[in-house]
């Protein structure tokens, strides 16, 4: 536990220096990373009120937790189901241009159509992305770096980066903010 906790106060100082406030989305963003063989949200830590920015600085609300942040535990959660290395994962601005660079730059991309329907019965639930990132990773012989939507109304469009740890996170949105 002290590992994941310390990884993620390392990406915490490097995010301060590297300063990506363009890649910060409006409903602002988190980095999770799970413990090996996690199962639940208690074994994902991430940063309690999210990253934003402020004057032009990247402005983190608190240190590190466990079970900090529910939706970015069960991002990653889902995420090691099928890619079980997978441990982290970030949640950045949706911009074409980072798309592009992504692809230009190698980085395994692939889109969830958050608009595709799916049964009465799960819409609107957390099942609706684990069932959809599931087809995708289901479908895909490498696992993407990257799955990006494009939003639907109320909900904002959103690059989920993915990594083993949050130093090859912060390497990989370096990659495509730069």
């Amino acid at each position: 536990r002290w590992k994941v906790i310390q990884a993620l106060r390392e990406a915490k100082e490097h995010l301060c220096l590297f300063n990506p406030i363009e890649c910060i989305p409006e409903a602002q963003m988190n980095i999770g990373y799970a413990m090996e063989g996690g199962k639940g949200i208690e074994d994902v830590a991430a940063f309690p009120g999210r990253i934003g920015h402020h004057g032009g600085k990247v402005f983190f609300r608190g240190e590190p937790l466990f079970g900090a942040s529910e939706l970015m535990a069960q991002l990653i959660l889902d995420y090691m189901r099928y890619v079980p290395s997978m441990r982290s994962a970030a949640n950045v601005r949706y911009e074409k241009v980072l798309i592009r660079k992504a692809q230009e730059k190698g980085l395994g991309v692939a889109f969830l159509n958050g608009r595709q329907r799916l049964s009465r019965a799960t819409k609107g639930k957390r099942q609706d992305s684990y069932i959809l990132m599931g087809k995708i990773l289901e479908d895909m012989d490498n696992p993407p770096d990257i799955i990006y939507d494009e939003g639907d109304i109320g909900i904002e469009a959103m690059i989920r980066l993915f990594a083993r740890n949050p130093r090859e996170l912060l390497k990989k949105m370096e990659m495509i903010a730069r």
